[in-house]
């Protein structure tokens, strides 16, 4: 049996809300299996095509969501936001809990 829904979005001012349930932490993701970013990249695609007013088999979507959107694939997003939050940590700009599980390497005795 297969479930098929459509989504309906009014217009496009919906797309931000959607766009930042994309970006809310994602830095979970960081070590997951690639299924699980696959799955979720499949969703990214789907809202660059609602975006632009494209097919599914239309080409160019990367084309579109690099260039055109300024959009990272899901699994750049996820390497983004860790590296971020790391470097936020390292910089001692996170809060204190995060800060003090990351450690410099330099810092650790050998």
């Amino acid at each position: 049996m297969v479930v098929t829904v459509t989504l309906k979005v009014p217009n496009n001012m919906s797309m931000p809300s959607l766009l930042l349930s994309f970006d809310y932490c994602n830095v979970l993701l960081a070590g997951s299996l690639k299924a699980t970013t696959d799955r979720l990249q499949c969703l990214l695609n789907v809202a660059a095509r609602l975006v632009s007013d494209s097919r599914k088999f239309d080409r160019g979507l990367r084309q579109l969501m690099h260039v055109d959107l300024h959009w990272l694939d899901m699994l750049e997003q996820v390497t983004f936001k860790f590296v971020s939050m790391v470097h936020n940590c390292l910089h001692h700009k996170a809060p204190q809990y995060l800060t003090d599980c990351c450690i410099l390497i330099s810092n650790v005795a050998s």
